[in-house]
Parts: structure tokens; C-alpha cells; sequence
């Protein structure tokens, strides 16, 4: 397993830490592993629900794309697509999961921090939480199940999310549905103690000002990852999460293999000058990312 995550049983909750705090709990292929081995032991009948936190001030930032760029950089296909696959799997999982998946989302949660709270039953949100799918921003498109979620918000939040990556509060969270309890972070100390305890400690959350924001533009992102996430978009509306998340890995697949993904990371997380230079509309990266096989068993 990995020390980035503490796994503790307490009577009839299984207790999850992440801690992998200098990379604001960015999402590892070991740490996505021992999530996915703590989540099919608490189907076990002796254990009646999962509760999730992240140490320091971030739940979870996404995936480690970082790593992802690195084994792009160096040939290794089977590195990028052993940690997506291993990933959108988790997200289903939790999704199928059955019993309450209480996911404490306090402060950064963004990309794949979404998708191991937002496929759950319980979503909860303080005055820290700040909520993202940030990935056009790194010429990629929002995954882990993000076109099913977004494809289903009311109005065009959908693809005002997706494309401008526009950062959530909490308040905002609970009025798109995308959180279930708002809870004042000083008691959430109490609340991963005493999960059970979620009606009682959980209070109404203020207004939301998202609406007031919805004329925000469309950031530099790569004209292609734009088009793949339109379309994925509008063809997620009737389809299953499971679909969805098949059809994100295809998608995938064919956009982390692009000279945007690599550009995008190095200028974000890599040298963090946020110049990056994206290449114009590439139709064969475009239709790679709906023809190309979504190899795997995708049962959750």
C-alpha cells in the first residue's frame, strides 16, 4: 500500500485519511489502489459506511498528472493508461458502492478530487471548499466521470464549469447539487470522529453567487481539448456514468498523447509561467478521441 493513506477501522466505519499533503493530496496510482482496497473491504457486512477527509488545507486536487506528463515524456503508454483506467474503476466503484461514501470536502477539491466525493452518497462542504474541474486549463478535458455530473446541472452551468474551470465555494456547491451537507469546517474533526453525526452537525449553507460569475471567459485552453469536451458533453446526457467514464478514458487516451497535455502541464504545474502555447484545432486527435478502443472491463 502507501503511507499517503491512512486507512483505520472504528466499529462499523471504515476511516480514510489522504496525506499526501505537500501535493495538496493529488491522487497517486498506490494511493488510488489503496483506496479501492479499503472501499471493496468495506463491503463487508461488519462495516456500515466509508468516511473520507484530506490532511492539511486541500481534500484532494486532483490526479497526478505530473506523473501522468512524465510517462508520456518518456514513451511509457502503459504508465498513463494503467492510471486512468485504475482511477475512472475507482469512480465507478464508488458510485456502486451501496452504502454511504461520506467524502469531507474541505478546501481544494478539484479533478479527480471530485471524483472520489461526487460519485458518493454524502458530499460535504465548509467556508474553505473551493470545487474545480480545472483541466482545460493543462490542454486537457474534465474526466472521472465529469461529463455525466456536468452534463445533468441545470441551465448551461454544465458547460460553463467544464470549459472555464470556475472555481466553486461550498455555497455554490450546494446549490448545484454537486454537495449534499454544508458543515462549518470547526466541526469536522467531530463529524470524521462521529459520522453518524452528519444530520446534527450540518447547518444551511449561505447563498450562492455563482450566477453573478457566469460571465466569465473561456481561459487559454487548447482548441481541441475544447471541442472533445463540447461533444463529450452532449453525448453524455443519456448515458450512464459507467459510459461516460469509458467514453472519457477513449478520450483521454488520445489527448494525453498530444503535444497540448505535455505543453499544458509543463506550464502549469511544471514551470508554473501559465504560458502555455496550445497547438490550433487537430482534427486526427479529434476523432482519435472517439474511435479509438476503450480497452477493459468497465464493470464497477
Amino acid at each position: 500500500m502507501t503511507e499517503d493513506v491512512l486507512v483505520e477501522k472504528r466499529g462499523e466505519t471504515i476511516a480514510i485519511t489522504l496525506r499526501r499533503s505537500k501535493a495538496l493530496n493529488a491522487l497517486s496510482l498506490p494511493m488510488i489502489r489503496a483506496l479501492r482496497a479499503a472501499l471493496e473491504e468495506a463491503r463487508d457486512p461488519r462495516f456500515a459506511r466509508v468516511v473520507l477527509r484530506g490532511d492539511a488545507r486541500a481534500f484532494c486536487a486532483g490526479g497526478d498528472v505530473r506523473a501522468v506528463r512524465d510517462a508520456v515524456v518518456r514513451g511509457d503508454d502503459l504508465g498513463s493508461r494503467e492510471f486512468f483506467f485504475e482511477e475512472y474503476r475507482l469512480d465507478a466503484a464508488i458510485a456502486a458502492f451501496g452504502k454511504p461514501w461520506i467524502a469531507l470536502c474541505d478546501g481544494v477539491t478539484m479533478g479527480g478530487g471530485l471524483g472520489i466525493s461526487v460519485h458518493g452518497s454524502h458530499r460535504v462542504v465548509t467556508e474553505r471548499t473551493t470545487m474545480a474541474m480545472p483541466e482545460m486549463a493543462i490542454g486537457m478535458i474534465p474526466d472521472v466521470g465529469a461529463t455525466h455530473f456536468l452534463s445533468r446541472l441545470p441551465d448551461a452551468f454544465g458547460p460553463f464549469l467544464a470549459l472555464t474551470g470556475a472555481r466553486l465555494s461550498g455555497a455554490d456547491a450546494i446549490a448545484l447539487g454537486l454537495a449534499t451537507h454544508y458543515v462549518p469546517s470547526d466541526r469536522l474533526d467531530a463529524l470524521f470522529a462521529d459520522p453518524t453525526a452528519l444530520e446534527a452537525l450540518a447547518v444551511a449553507a449561505p447563498p450562492s453567487t455563482l450566477v453573478a460569475r457566469m460571465p466569465e471567459s473561456l481561459p487559454d485552453a487548447s482548441p481541441t481539448a475544447v471541442a472533445i469536451t463540447r461533444r463529450l458533453l452532449d453525448e453524455a446526457k443519456n448515458k450512464s456514468l459507467v459510459e461516460c467514464l469509458r467514453d472519457e478514458y477513449r478520450a483521454v487516451r488520445a489527448v494525453t498523447w498530444s503535444p497540448d497535455f505535455v505543453e499544458g502541464i509543463r506550464a502549469v504545474l511544471v514551470d508554473k509561467t501559465r504560458d502555455a502555447r496550445f497547438s490550433p484545432f487537430d482534427p486526427e486527435v479529434f476523432a482519435r478521441a472517439f474511435t479509438a478502443p476503450a480497452e477493459g472491463d468497465w464493470t464497477p
